[in-house]
């Protein structure tokens, strides 16, 4: 792909990648699970994380914007969508909508108030190209391919590469060395 080739693509790369390393040395303190900055630091991570996926040809269209769905609570879309709302990545903006079962979009955030729907979120989305992130426990085990954990009280992620391949997804390797890998159960 031509952009890969470009020194735009890596100077921009790697400036995320910058944000990505303080976000995560940031992190947000375990104990204020529902605070709003928590949602603050998961939208940085968010934001990166749509900077690190290579989605199908198919998925997405030149200077179309990426869409970003918050299955959960309207405090945590809001809180998402501030921080994301109007940010781009090269020449297509960023958007923050609620979640709904016909939303088209490029990454879904389940969050740990979203009902989980009877299927499960995997096979809501199954076999479309939409990062599904998630904070659940378990998240990536059960199919998700981003997982929001905490780690000595901080909040980390954990990646199930194979889940986001099998969407024709390709997670960068610089994303896949930021996260812990784990690998969606089998018999469940």
């Amino acid at each position: 792909m031509a952009i890969f080739s470009s020194s735009k693509f890596f100077r921009s790369t790697g400036r995320a990648l910058g944000w990505l390393l303080l976000a995560l040395s940031l992190g947000a303190p375990a104990q204020a699970a529902k605070d709003p900055f928590e949602y603050q630091v998961k939208a940085t991570f968010l934001f990166n994380f749509l900077q690190f996926v290579e989605w199908p040809a198919t998925a997405t269209q030149p200077g179309a914007p990426y869409i970003i769905a918050v299955a959960g609570e309207p405090a945590y879309l809001e809180a998402i969508a501030a921080v994301v709302n109007g940010e781009r990545i090269g020449d297509r903006p960023i958007l923050v909508r609620p979640w709904a079962a016909q939303t088209r979009c490029h990454l879904l955030f389940v969050s740990d108030q979203a009902p989980v729907p009877s299927s499960g979120w995997p096979q809501t989305v199954h076999d479309q190209p939409i990062l599904l992130v998630g904070e659940t426990a378990d998240f990536c085990a059960n199919g998700g391919m981003i997982g929001f954990i905490y780690d000595q009280g901080r909040v980390r992620f954990e990646i199930n590469a194979p889940a986001a391949a099998a969407v024709g997804l390709k997670l960068s390797s610089k994303l896949q060395r930021l996260g812990r890998a784990v690998t969606t159960r089998k018999g469940d």
